[in-house]
């Protein structure tokens, strides 16, 4: 599982690197073998009340099940990644339940 992690207006130092990607390793791990890439954008996103929150973008990439992309704000990066990963994985279980689903059908 290669992940990638893309930013144009928040500043990613080496630690935060290194969160994200074990945020991401923890939430996606068990389905490894499965998924080819995560790409995880970051951003910084004005609200309506005139205060920015952190957009984090996870685009993940399955071995021969296709593609999907989850979004989530939050006023902290962590948060966002988290939130985002724990969502990614969700996904994937539930793209598993349905190909395991269909391959039993007659």
């Amino acid at each position: 599982m290669n992940i990638s992690v893309s930013s144009r207006t928040i500043s990613t130092d080496k630690e935060m690197l290194e969160k994200i990607d074990m945020w991401i390793y923890f939430s996606l791990s068990r389905f490894g073998p499965r998924i080819e890439e995560v790409l995880v954008h970051l951003a910084e996103v004005a609200i309506a009340s005139g205060k920015s929150k952190r957009l984090c973008r996870l685009s993940v990439r399955m071995k021969q099940l296709g593609s999907f992309s989850i979004e989530t704000v939050e006023g902290e990066v962590a948060t966002a990644v988290s939130q985002a990963a724990e969502r990614a994985a969700r996904q994937v279980q539930r793209i598993l339940d349905r190909q395991r689903d269909e391959k039993r059908r007659p």
